[in-house]
């Protein structure tokens, strides 16, 4: 489920929020902090729920934002490695 669709289903939706850009901030930087990061780890470290992170790092990958990778059946979300020059 995309945030959006989350945020609309739960009555948070409105114009986006000083909240909803503060969290993402938070997920940002536990992502740069640990490297990568499960749903349950960033809601852990983001003060957002799990279904929250898991939109967010969801839809952050799709948007093409971070690169996802898959150990042992579970879905982890780092930052996209940069090219070298």
């Amino acid at each position: 489920m995309s945030l959006v669709r989350l945020l609309s289903r739960t009555g948070s939706w409105g114009s986006r929020s000083a909240s909803l850009e503060g969290k993402e901030k938070e997920l940002l930087r536990a992502i740069r902090e640990w490297g990568e990061l499960t749903p349950t780890r960033a809601a852990k470290e983001a003060s957002l729920s799990v279904a929250e992170a898991d939109a967010m790092l969801r839809d952050l990958a799709e948007g093409g934002h971070l690169e996802v990778r898959v150990r042992g059946g579970a879905l982890f979300y780092a930052l996209r490695a940069r090219p070298a020059t």
